[in-house]
């Protein structure tokens, strides 16, 4: 029995030094990682972005313009509401029949009335900046031919 005893408490030695290493095996590769995660963060721009390579700054630069994916828009009756999908640019071009005739696009956040814009005469034509979930109503008297209206993806919205 004294040999089965000493047995037993053997293995729970050696066990326990295994478990011991394990840990400090586990410890060294979290404190590896830390490290490594660490070096990585501060290479990557800071919160102003004050430390931004050339390439960083012209890609940043250009999110906010105009890219080359746009969506056609069907133009609804006058009064009609367009919610914007993404940051980028509601754009408008429509012919008048008479010199009268007008056109006025309000764009709406959550607080209200942001951008308002009136043309009038023979051609009716404009563009306006927008953030995702903003609203545009446009209403109007035109009577001649739309060239377009579509939304305009800003290249950091695709």
């Amino acid at each position: 029995m004294a040999q089965t005893l000493q047995s037993t408490l053997n293995q729970t030695v050696t066990s326990a030094g295994a478990y011991a290493q394990a840990a400090q095996t586990y410890a060294q590769q979290a404190h590896q990682d830390v490290s490594t995660m660490s070096d990585t963060l501060l290479s990557k721009a800071d919160v102003d972005l004050a430390n931004l390579s050339s390439e960083g700054k012209t890609r940043v630069a250009q999110a906010g313009l105009p890219s080359s994916t746009c969506q056609n828009l069907t133009l609804g009756a006058t009064g009609t509401r367009y919610t914007a999908p993404a940051d980028g640019w509601f754009a408008f071009d429509k012919i008048s029949t008479a010199q009268t005739q007008t056109s006025t696009a309000k764009v709406y956040d959550a607080q209200g009335v942001l951008l308002y814009r009136v043309n009038q005469g023979y051609h009716n034509a404009w563009i306006l900046p927008v953030l995702k979930g903003y609203t545009l109503v446009l209403d109007y008297t035109l009577a001649g031919s739309t060239n377009f209206f579509k939304f305009i993806y800003a290249q950091g919205a695709v």
